[in-house]
């Protein structure tokens, strides 16, 4: 793929989030989730076959 000359036209994010996982992941890849997080980030890195990893979004130590 060459970004110069090609474009990805999405209906919205939410295809976008699926979308993103199948072209950046293989099966057997972990990715970062976001916990609490968007449903749909799941869907992507399943069908992609990745293992997702949870990331939890609090902070205890005041960082943010």
């Amino acid at each position: 793929m060459d970004p110069k000359k090609e474009v990805a036209i999405l209906f919205g994010s939410k295809t976008g989030h699926i979308q993103i996982s199948q072209i950046l992941l293989n099966p057997g890849d972990m990715a970062l989730v976001p916990d609490p997080g968007y449903p749909d980030y799941w869907s992507g890195i399943a069908i992609a076959g990745a293992q997702m990893v949870p990331m939890a979004l609090d902070f205890p130590n005041g960082f943010f």
